[in-house]
């Protein structure tokens, strides 16, 4: 009878010994356990406490060389679609060429557009290029205004840019990078060479267009692609005015990404739901804006303007398919595309926005007086 006693204990004496304290582990949550064997996801964080958000997004090993060169190249892809004319034609081999980068060194690059355009839609892209070819070539373009235009009055060089700030920019940053970044490396962030997970957080930030001090009065331009505003920095300047939300997205980069460096996961998901949803809202008030110059154009008869405008709204509409988590849903989507028409002669009637109006106002809450002004 003892002899079962004592195995009995020595039983029980192995169990505990062999059983891992369970708490959390990271040393900079306010809860952590010193004695813990194995993390339980019980760490919690006080963010202003434990570490500190930047005032410009200074973090260690930044790097988004990649991201910056695709938008130099957009520019380029833009204004060499830009350049054609009644007197002047482009190739679509070259223009291909940009935008796949086939020399490899574009802006001492290997970085390229069409790899990184979401798949479904990269032929689209293509085909626009084939379009400027012929009607530069045949002279089938033809001058509306000032704007050169396709033989279906489409402005191709505004279709190409908006187009692909939301097929790559959009896309790679909010349903991409940001998108699984979770299931990233993060081991030894805060350290002198950038995690996974920090520089793929990185990347999306270089993919928005804003230099490190962001701020309402930096400045717009393609001079200087390091220190300026360009594609989605520069319309969110445009759009702050009304929106009031360029502090909320670049606050919301840089909290994420020193969540990240903390290993405070909460803050950082927290985070990228501000990106997203603030970023889709500049998309959404341009496509308003738009809109609204349209529905103005349409009054006045100003039919070159009309071909202008209907070109930056229509790709601008385009850009809102390319958020994985859109606060737009697929069919109020659909309803809002098919209000643009397959070309500019399709819109007739200020009225044939009113349903896509509804649907954006109601989406995103804008107020009567931000859909009027925007």
């Amino acid at each position: 009878m003892k002899r079962v006693i004592n195995l009995a204990v020595c039983a029980a004496v192995a169990f505990t010994a062999c059983k891992k304290e369970e708490g959390c582990m990271n040393p900079k949550a306010s809860n952590y356990n010193e004695d813990a064997e194995k993390d339980d996801g019980s760490c919690l964080y006080d963010t202003v406490a434990i570490y500190t958000i930047p005032a410009t997004y200074s973090f260690n090993d930044v790097s988004y060389s990649g991201q910056t060169a695709r938008l130099k190249i957009l520019n380029l892809l833009s204004n060499s679609v830009n350049a054609a004319s009644p007197t002047n034609k482009v190739n679509y081999a070259d223009l291909e060429a940009i935008y796949k980068n086939t020399s490899a060194s574009l802006f001492g690059s290997s970085k390229d557009l069409y790899s990184k355009t979401y798949a479904t839609d990269q032929q689209y892209f293509l085909d626009l290029l084939t379009s400027i070819d012929t009607s530069s070539n045949n002279g089938s373009g033809f001058m509306e205004g000032s704007y050169y235009v396709n033989s279906d009055g489409i402005e191709i060089d505004q279709l190409v840019q908006k187009g692909l700030m939301g097929a790559v920019l959009y896309y790679q940053a909010t349903s991409k990078y940001l998108e699984n970044i979770s299931v990233d490396d993060n081991t030894n962030p805060g350290g002198t060479e950038a995690t996974d997970m920090e520089h793929h957080f990185d990347e999306a930030f270089g993919y928005f267009g804003a230099p490190i001090n962001f701020n309402e009065n930096t400045v717009t331009g393609d001079a200087n692609f390091e220190t300026n505003a360009n594609f989605w920095g520069k319309y969110t300047i445009s759009r702050n005015s009304k929106l009031n939300n360029l502090d909320i997205l670049f606050d919301a980069f840089k909290a994420g990404r020193a969540a990240i460096s903390n290993q405070d996961y909460t803050a950082r998901d927290a985070a990228i739901v501000t990106i997203r949803t603030e970023w889709e809202k500049v998309v959404a008030s341009s496509v308003v804006h738009y809109i609204n110059e349209i529905k103005s154009d349409l009054s006045q008869g100003l039919i070159d303007k009309k071909y202008h405008h209907w070109a930056e709204g229509k790709g601008f509409s385009m850009c809102l398919r390319y958020n994985v988590a859109k606060l737009i849903s697929s069919s109020d989507l659909t309803v809002l595309e098919s209000s643009f028409g397959s070309l500019p002669g399709d819109v007739t009637s200020p009225s044939d926005f009113d349903n896509a109006l509804v649907i954006i106002k109601n989406t995103y809450e804008f107020t009567d007086a931000q859909m009027a002004d925007f």
